[in-house]
């Protein structure tokens, strides 16, 4: 539990003026690369031939961000997604930033989010250095590759990641010539590192970025357990798109981002992810941007975006549809630390 177990929500505590909230509906995945390396610590899991094509399918993504003008800022482990087991997938795509453009907004929102990252930043970013570029997301795409190839406890990689920061090149455990491109990869001048094209030009002889595009495949799986709870249009005087059309089976993952539920439409009997994401009204702009720059981004190596929408229920409303929500889930009310709503909030 989030509070303890004697933990109770007080009225107080519950509603403060100005909230917004981001409601994104998107393809569900399985389990993280973070999940995965922390299941797998034998170094004969890091099978090298299965790790680069991992590792493929990630630069193909982010060289495709970057070919829209767009950096990520945040890769890392739990930002990348198994679709099964030898399909990875990028996700949290809204916080990405345009170059420059909005970069140094997104220094002063970076706060929003409970984030390990730093472990996973470039120099540049770390200590906010002007002249962050795409070139800052191939710095972490050599930790990643890092991590993969190698198994290390928490202090080892946070050791080794601080080396290279500081231009230090170790070499544990890594072939000669994964070496070599982790090294060029984590140059601490941005400059001397190479592009995501330029990657898959030496590491795998492709020449271009893939940039396939499934959007008339339907690739979410379908669930077909009966759905009791058939809800009215209306419930308690407010109609709500994701208690009428969503039944929540899971939560699936709540932090500084929000909290993520496994969900299944009642139209169409698919499952999906659907991500709440808390802002302030002072943020609710950025937001809307964040979500503008998933719905653009298609491709076959980023989670899929599907729709976003606003809800604005009445004072109270929200906080008994989560009571009953978790009732349903078998799930004690305290169990959401997201479920501290407040007058006025606006649910998109």
């Amino acid at each position: 539990l989030l509070y303890g177990p004697d933990y109770r929500l007080e009225s107080s505590e519950a509603y403060k003026d100005d909230s917004v909230f981001i409601y994104v509906q998107m393809e569900l995945c399985n389990y993280s690369l973070s999940y995965w390396l922390n299941e797998n610590k034998n170094p004969s899991s890091r099978d090298l031939p299965r790790m680069m094509r991992w590792f493929k399918q990630l630069v193909q993504a982010v060289g495709y961000i970057h070919s829209k003008n767009m950096i990520h800022c945040d890769l890392k482990p739990k930002n990348l997604l198994f679709t099964n087991k030898d399909t990875l997938k990028l996700c949290d795509i809204g916080r990405a930033s345009e170059l420059q453009k909005d970069i140094n907004e997104w220094k002063t929102e970076k706060s929003r989010s409970l984030i390990e990252s730093e472990l996973y930043r470039s120099p540049e970013l770390l200590i906010e250095r002007d002249g962050v570029s795409s070139k800052t997301d191939v710095f972490s795409l050599g930790l990643i590759l890092t991590e993969l190839c190698v198994v290390m406890t928490s202090e080892e990689r946070s050791e080794i990641f601080d080396e290279y920061r500081n231009g230090l090149q170790t070499e544990k455990n890594i072939d000669a010539t994964t070496a070599n491109f982790v090294r060029a990869f984590t140059q601490v001048e941005p400059s001397n590192r190479p592009t995501c094209t330029e990657i898959l030009a030496q590491m795998f002889e492709i020449e271009v970025i893939n940039e396939s595009i499934l959007l008339n495949e339907q690739t979410d799986s379908m669930d077909t357990t009966p759905i009791l709870n058939k809800p009215s249009t209306l419930v308690r005087g407010f109609s709500s798109k994701f208690v009428n059309e969503f039944v929540v089976r899971k939560i699936i993952g709540e932090g500084g981002y929000g909290c993520v539920f496994r969900t299944i439409n009642r139209n169409d009997r698919y499952v999906y992810a659907v991500k709440r994401v808390e802002v302030d009204s002072n943020h609710y702009e950025t937001a809307v941007r964040e979500v503008q720059a998933m719905a653009k981004l298609r491709h076959d190596g980023i989670v899929s975006y599907k729709v976003a929408w606003k809800e604005s229920p009445p004072e109270g409303w929200q906080y008994e549809s989560d009571i009953d929500m978790l009732k349903g889930l078998g799930l004690p009310r305290n169990h959401l630390k997201s479920m501290k709503y407040y007058d006025g909030s606006v649910y998109i």
